[in-house]
């Protein structure tokens, strides 16, 4: 799996699917891939932020639970997440979706979740790693060391 994944140009993940019974493409209300404003009276215009969007999406979706799943994010150089709401575009230094193509603001995700996701490089990231993986779960235990070899 670590070949695939590390080699791959782009992994296309179905993120809110429960098992491989759902598919890639579900029906989506396209006003939740908009983005919102508000207008005072004064005519100032305020953009609402939808603080829990990386949660909803992504962090909290079911494939990010799965701990066989990790590899295929963590290893990947690009991943296309088909969720609920939006389509998101994650690679190394980025994360994207169709409200906001030019990258999430900060306000918009939660650190630890989604862009604190481990590094890729880095000895001193590795216990970070392990703990992203053991989050997930896992149908066999048994199969604890074989999922986190393909990462190692």
């Amino acid at each position: 799996m670590a070949d695939v994944y590390g080699n791959a140009t782009v992994n296309i993940a179905a993120t809110n699917a429960k098992d491989g019974t759902f598919g890639l493409f579900v029906e989506r209300d396209r006003n939740k891939a908009e983005r919102k404003y508000f207008q005072t009276g004064s005519g100032v215009i305020f953009e609402i932020m939808d603080d829990d969007l990386s949660e909803r999406c992504l962090a909290g979706t079911p494939l990010s639970k799965r701990a066989w799943a990790f590899q295929e994010r963590y290893l990947a150089q690009r991943t296309l997440h088909f969720t609920a709401e939006q389509i998101f575009g994650e690679c190394h230094q980025h994360i994207a979706c169709e409200a906001w193509p030019e990258g999430l603001p900060a306000s918009t995700y939660v650190p630890h979740k989604l862009t604190e996701f481990p590094e890729r490089h880095g000895v001193g990231t590795w216990s970070e790693t392990i703990y992203h993986y053991l989050e997930g779960q896992l149908t066999y235990e048994k199969d604890i060391f074989v999922a986190l070899s393909g990462v190692a």
